[in-house]
């Protein structure tokens, strides 16, 4: 599935802003505060397309290299008609719950649009799929913020559709811990589990690539004609081929690999412009 093929690769994140802006309108909103990494797809695409619309676009941000520019932090500087940057997560955290009272017409957006307002936009895409296979499937897609996987286990939790979920930037074990403080926050019941989560082979760090993922990301570029970024797509797919690699000797349900696989490629791709800065 390619979301990435969205404008500036921005992908599933512009479908998360649907039905939040949606929900800015409906309440009269004009100014929304946005929190999150400078570097990051989140504070680009949604400053970007929501500035746009017209919105002003309040932006606290961190950064542990404040000298550091790349793709996204230009246009979020950009696209934001305020922006305050610290040197580390807890300051700005602080600083965005701090700064003033919630006035009339404002609206504090939490990091990475984790708002219940952006599922409606989510369901249409997993409606899509579902009417498009009319058939089971399994589905894989990597965690991050866990919003998109976790509207699509709620979509899909009366379907025969089994989530495979790559865990990016976060172990298993401390976001299963707040699992059920994000299914509030989303204003959803807790549907019975049927997904499963995986870890992605291991690197340096979180955020960090080497020669391996380049050549990976060049590799299924020419086999695929599909374009990765190293942090989330990258890892993913690399975590879905290993799982259809050891199939004969992982003690996994045979109709996993009987199903088709679909992929969701959430896009995120301006980073690659950083090549070029």
């Amino acid at each position: 599935m390619r979301d990435d093929l969205s404008p500036f690769g921005f992908g599933t994140k512009l479908r998360k802003l649907e039905g939040i802006i949606s929900y800015l309108k409906e309440n009269k909103i004009q100014t929304v505060k946005l929190f999150g990494s400078v570097h990051g797809n989140f504070l680009s695409c949604f400053s970007f397309a929501l500035r746009s619309l017209g919105f002003q676009i309040h932006t606290t941000a961190y950064t542990r290299d404040r000298k550091l520019k790349t793709a996204n932090r230009i246009l979020t500087e950009r696209s934001s008609h305020k922006i305050r940057i610290f040197s580390n997560r807890k300051e700005a955290l602080f600083d965005w719950e701090t700064s003033s009272q919630t006035k009339e017409g404002e609206f504090f957006l939490p990091e990475f649009g984790f708002h219940f307002s952006a599922v409606s936009g989510l369901d249409r895409l997993w409606q899509y799929l579902w009417e498009k296979e009319k058939a089971p499937f399994v589905l894989w897609l990597d965690v991050g913020s866990g919003l998109s996987f976790l509207s699509a286990a709620n979509y899909f939790s009366d379907k025969p559709v089994k989530l495979m979920g790559v865990m990016i930037g976060e172990t298993e074990k401390t976001w299963m811990a707040s699992l059920e403080e994000k299914w509030k926050l989303l204003r959803m019941e807790a549907p019975p589990i049927k997904f499963q989560l995986f870890s992605p082979p291991k690197g340096k760090s979180f955020a960090t690539t080497s020669s391996f993922w380049n050549k990976k990301i060049q590799s299924i570029f020419e086999e695929q004609k599909l374009l990765l970024e190293p942090v989330y797509s990258a890892k993913t797919w690399k975590t879905m081929e290993d799982f259809w690699e050891n199939r004969k000797i992982k003690n996994s349900d045979p109709q996993l690999f009987e199903q088709k696989w679909i992929y969701l490629h959430q896009g995120g791709l301006l980073s690659h412009l950083d090549l070029i800065l």
